[in-house]
């Protein structure tokens, strides 16, 4: 996948966020194990609600800083950081500067 060809897809309960889908291509359901990866774009103030998932989330964050929430506290991503949220686990999401942030998403089973 050439960074060009990734399509926009919106992510359920995300605000202030464009998302672009690497793999699997928008519309293909994964293959072989259910690996998705995309990157989002977070505009100041963007993020996502406290929600949790199935799936373990890994985020790698290419540029700006994040907030990143689970159950009753916070910590701050910055440009290289990363973090791997287990399935089950609430998260959120803050861009809580007045810069884009941007962060590589990959979400598998575990």
């Amino acid at each position: 996948m050439r960074f060009e060809d990734a399509r926009s897809y919106d992510a359920a309960d995300h605000f202030g966020m464009h998302g672009l889908r690497l793999f699997p291509p928008v519309g293909e359901e994964p293959q072989g194990g259910a690996l998705i990866c995309g990157v989002s774009h977070f505009l100041p103030g963007g993020g996502a609600q406290m929600k949790a998932s199935p799936r373990v989330r890994f985020y790698f964050l290419l540029s700006g800083e994040i907030t990143i929430g689970t159950n009753g506290s916070a910590d701050i991503l910055k440009k290289n950081d990363s973090c791997m949220i287990p399935p089950g686990e609430q998260r959120s999401i803050l861009n809580h500067t007045n810069d884009v942030a941007t962060m590589l998403v990959v979400i598998a089973e575990e």
